[in-house]
């Protein structure tokens, strides 16, 4: 088990009234600060002091130089060493977008380049980019040569289709978003938030994209706002949902694969073979909870029966995927860094007969990019083709491993938002050709009959050119192998056979059925290709060696590791033996709780592959650290100490809340004014009711804070919290989890005023207000007392 555990970023993260804290992991000790600070705290330092897209590297460095990272509360230097149980936090004091929440406070300051119009007057900020362009002279030189590779050379639709894309390319498409249907707060929640925040003349749905069973909005984008104080808050109200895990900023075209994929059912095995920075994936997580709820399992307790393994070859880059699927449901997921084009077989520990394979597979390979200019307008300024040759061949063994992979009748999707066919139709031909589809074992399924019929796709191309290396300079391409050079055929970028649309001879395949998006597709679109991949329900991968047999468990199951743990667990939370039998425990101390698939996985009898990463996986519940008793216990829970250090996740608090004892001691239902104050406080006093709680006078305890608020039945909001030795209770959530959760609070009943005490919380949170408790304070609640002081 341990030689599959890669680097894990975030595999325990809270956050404090100080700010986002991460448990340096065992596989991270020994690590310089700076540079774990750079990985476990990514999407927060991208976005620092008002900077979209922010130097990671750099905005760490600048964090340390600044004290604004504490190691178990002390300022350390980056060059610090790190030791595995440490806490690092960092201050969110500079941090953060200004004013995040739109609704108090300084506004996010958008700098650089527009990739996205989010202001009507965006007009001004791209004439300033022209007039940057115009600047250099390489630029044009880019820009020219685009215009004729497509234009010209290479013409990948009519002249007057190209004639509309180039009126486009150099126009951001506005902010476009996607709704997680499976939300546990629930997708009209959402939307009433998204027309609060926006308003409806700004919220413009995607009429093309539709959702079995939804009749609500499933994705929209954001029309330009009328300034840029109103564009800042519409992006921080987004922000904040993307937060909490009830949207994925995600542009339109990179939808179409999981649309292309469904139906995706809670009990298919599903893998992402190319997954970071993880939309498409939380994409294929949401359709897998939500098909559960197309057979009336509404329950927020039922969780998948399948598998998503969601891979990248970056375990940096696949950490970025766990911090945007870990905000919604995800008990099916397992995050991997592997190779894709080497990904290992997996096996079933149940299923001796042959490795895993897959009912749905996504390919959405690296590419060049080419179709993404228009929110990235500094790649038209750089644009070569030496990028399409030079991934071409990665491209073909990604997709023959994900072919190798597929189970008889399942379905992969082969994806890029590039233009050039070399990225696109000729990858898909060499690969149909050398995996089966000559012998009947694999079909080409038309593109355009699997998505709504009002989004128009171009067809495939059948016929495209190969260009030279040095198109730029020399304007040429190659209709086929015989016209190559034979300089070309070797040396740092050659040219391969794969490359031409008469590799495998005359064979015709269908490659009109695949699919292409262009900017002239509908409004707002981009570059896209599709192309749907099904095997014969008889026909067996090809290469398929003799069994071997499963191997190892690939996670290790919480009973078996920790049998003492799962007792207190029992006693803590009131888990049922079924509940604890679905728990899976990392080696830095994750809970974790696991669908049947993912609790199934083995290793083939050879081990895991060396060099390789498990990172994480199911939806993260408690984190546990042990701890050695002072002195003999008595059987059972005992009172005022425990054997365990626990500490509740809140991505992960509302499935406890579901699989857990309504009636455990560690679950605390407070009203809506006491829960409004303590989501501005994150402190709550000593309180009578928790002092016969365990753990009372001893160490912290986990406590899970509850909240129904009324007229609103099924909802439910859960905080995870701890309580000190003094009894005391602190809120761990995000900030934005916090804000969300008053928000969802409305003004509710209570004395005259109470919608103005609301609104006087979101001060207190926006001003980071700081707690104090004093007795003769005036303005009580059930005896939380609150003051104004800053810190």
């Amino acid at each position: 088990f341990a030689e599959g555990i890669g680097r894990v970023y975030g595999a325990m993260d809270f956050e404090t009234a100080a700010g986002p804290c991460v448990v340096v992991g065992r596989s991270e000790h020994g690590s310089r600060l700076q540079h774990f600070v750079q990985g476990a705290f990514r999407e927060d330092l991208g976005r620092a002091d008002g900077v979209m897209h922010q130097n990671t590297r750099l905005a760490a460095q600048a964090a340390c130089e600044k004290k604004r990272v504490l190691v178990d509360g002390h300022v350390k230097q980056g060059r610090a060493v790190l030791c595995a149980g440490e806490v690092v936090t960092l201050l969110k004091q500079g941090f953060g977008l200004k004013g995040n929440t739109g609704k108090a406070g300084n506004q996010t300051e958008l700098v650089g380049r527009p990739r996205m119009l989010t202001v009507e007057s965006s007009g001004v900020a791209l004439e300033s980019c022209e007039a940057q362009r115009g600047q250099r002279a390489e630029d044009a030189k880019g820009k020219a040569a685009f215009a004729a590779y497509y234009g010209a050379a290479q013409p990948i639709c009519s002249p007057a289709e190209w004639h509309a894309c180039e009126a486009l390319w150099e126009h951001p498409v506005p902010v476009c978003a996607r709704l997680n249907l499976a939300s546990a707060l629930g997708p009209a929640h959402t939307e009433a938030a998204l027309h609060a925040a926006l308003g409806s003349g700004r919220l413009q749905p995607l009429a093309w994209m539709r959702r079995s069973g939804c009749e609500g909005l499933a994705a929209f984008h954001v029309a330009p706002a009328a300034s840029k104080e109103a564009a800042s808050a519409g992006l921080a109200a987004l922000s904040q949902l993307a937060a909490t895990g009830e949207v994925v900023l995600q542009e339109c075209g990179s939808m179409l694969p999981a649309l292309c994929l469904a139906p995706v059912l809670h009990h298919h095995f599903v893998l992402d073979l190319c997954a970071a920075p993880g939309s498409k994936t939380c994409q294929l997580l949401d359709d897998m909870h939500c098909s559960l709820q197309s057979e009336g399992r509404h329950s927020h307790g039922d969780t998948p029966s399948g598998l998503l393994v969601a891979n990248d070859v970056k375990p940096e880059r696949a950490a970025r995927i766990w911090s945007r699927a870990k905000n919604q449901p995800s008990s099916p997921l397992l995050v991997t860094a592997f190779d894709a084009a080497e990904f290992p077989d997996l096996w079933l520990e149940d299923c001796p007969s042959g490795p895993l394979l897959f009912d749905r597979i996504l390919a959405d390979v690296p590419c060049g990019s080419d179709g993404t200019i228009r929110k990235d307008p500094q790649r038209l300024e750089r644009w070569s083709p030496r990028g399409a040759l030079r991934n071409h061949s990665t491209q073909l063994a990604v997709l023959r491993r994900g072919l190798a992979l597929l189970r008889p009748g399942g379905r992969l999707v082969y994806s890029t938002c590039s233009l050039d066919p070399v990225e696109n139709e000729a990858v898909v031909r060499a690969a149909l050709l050398q995996e089966g589809f000559d012998a009947g074992e694999l079909s080409l399924l038309d593109v355009a009959s699997l998505l709504p019929k009002d989004l128009r796709l171009l067809p495939g191309l059948e016929s495209w050119r190969v260009p030279d290396p040095n198109f730029c300079e020399n304007r040429r391409v190659f209709k086929g192998p015989g016209e190559v050079p034979l300089e070309l055929w070797s040396g740092d970028l050659p040219l391969l056979p794969s490359m031409f649309d008469n590799f495998g001879g005359a064979l015709a395949l269908p490659l009109r059925r695949c699919g292409r998006l262009l900017p002239s597709s509908g409004p707002h679109c981009g570059g896209f290709f599709v192309a749907v991949i099904q095997r014969c329900h008889e026909a067996l991968p090809q290469g398929v060696t003799a069994p071997t047999g499963p191997g190892l468990p690939l996670l290790r199951r919480m009973r078996q590791a920790e049998p003492e743990a799962c007792e207190e667990l029992a006693v803590l939370f009131g888990l049922s033996a079924e509940r604890l039998d679905e728990l899976l425990l990392s080696e830095d101390g994750l809970v974790s709780l696991a669908s049947p698939g993912l609790r199934r996985l083995c290793w083939g009898v050879a081990g895991p592959p060396p060099g390789r990463s498990l990172l994480n996986f199911g939806t993260p519940l408690l984190h546990l650290r042990s701890e050695a008793r002072t002195e003999e216990e008595p059987s059972g829970l005992p009172r005022g100490s425990s054997r365990f250090r626990w500490r509740i996740c809140q991505e992960g608090s509302d499935m406890l809340a579901a699989v857990s004892d309504a009636a455990s001691p560690q679950r605390l239902l407070l009203g809506s004014v006491d829960f409004g104050r303590l989501l501005a406080a994150r402190l709550l006093p000593a309180r009578p009711e928790l002092e016969d709680m365990p753990g009372a006078g001893s160490a912290p305890m986990p406590m899970l804070i509850e909240h129904r608020p009324e007229g609103t039945p099924g909802l439910l909001l859960a905080l995870a919290a701890h309580k000190d030795a003094a009894g005391r209770l602190e809120i761990l959530g995000s900030q934005d989890m916090l804000e969300r959760y008053l928000e969802l609070l409305g003004p509710g009943p209570g004395p005259p005023g109470s919608e103005a005490e609301r609104q006087e919380l979101f001060t207190l949170m926006q001003d980071g207000a700081s707690t104090a408790f004093k007795p003769d304070d005036e303005r009580t609640c059930d005896g939380l007392y609150l003051c104004t002081e800053k810190k």
